[in-house]
């Protein structure tokens, strides 16, 4: 059976299948990573849960860090994918703000994955738009972005971030149970 893994761009997506390829166990599962930078996620969650019948994550941005806002994203995401599929079938992973934060929280990876230094402003703001620190960032070197980053995720070793408690729940999840199994809550 095939688990996938649905996400928003090119940069979550490399991300993910270098963490993937560098899991110990998981590399070795049938785990599909899909990129639509056009389709509401958990819409395309919803169908692969109502017509292949397979498990699936999503990954999404919150694209702000107000804590309730953010509960109230996860409450929509979950109503919406959860209407296609048991509860053990699917996860929703959220990037505060968004998943790109991520690359920001290993100094040996980001020294890897940076064509130049990050000021101490730059440094700040990426807690807030790691993406738009990346886009600087790159342009600073002249380095196409986001090719230029893809092909340096994919290798730079990343395996530390499955430490980090937004991960977790995916790890959780993609080794065959969800977090709410894991945790001693009813399915």
């Amino acid at each position: 059976m095939t688990t996938y893994v649905v996400t928003k761009g090119p940069i979550e997506q490399a991300m993910v299948k270098r963490l993937l390829r560098e899991h110990p166990i998981l590399r070795r599962r049938d785990i599909q990573v899909l990129v639509r930078e056009r389709s509401t996620l958990t819409s395309v969650a919803r169908t692969i849960l109502s017509t292949r019948h397979e498990p699936v994550a999503v990954i999404l941005d919150t694209k702000t860090m107000d804590p309730g806002a953010i509960l109230e994203q996860r409450h929509l995401a979950e109503w919406h994918v959860g209407a296609a599929g048991l509860r053990e079938e699917w996860e929703i992973v959220q990037g505060v703000p968004e998943f790109a934060v991520l690359l920001f929280q290993d100094e040996d990876a980001l020294r890897s994955l940076l064509p130049v230094s990050l000021s101490f402003e730059q440094r700040i703001v990426a807690r807030y738009e790691p993406k738009r620190v990346l886009t600087e960032v790159f342009a600073q070197a002249g380095k196409p972005y986001p090719e230029a980053l893809v092909r340096r995720i994919a290798r730079t070793r990343l395996s530390h971030l499955w430490k980090l408690p937004v991960l977790q729940p995916l790890e959780r999840f993609l080794h065959g149970g969800s977090q709410a199994q894991h945790a001693g809550d009813p399915a």
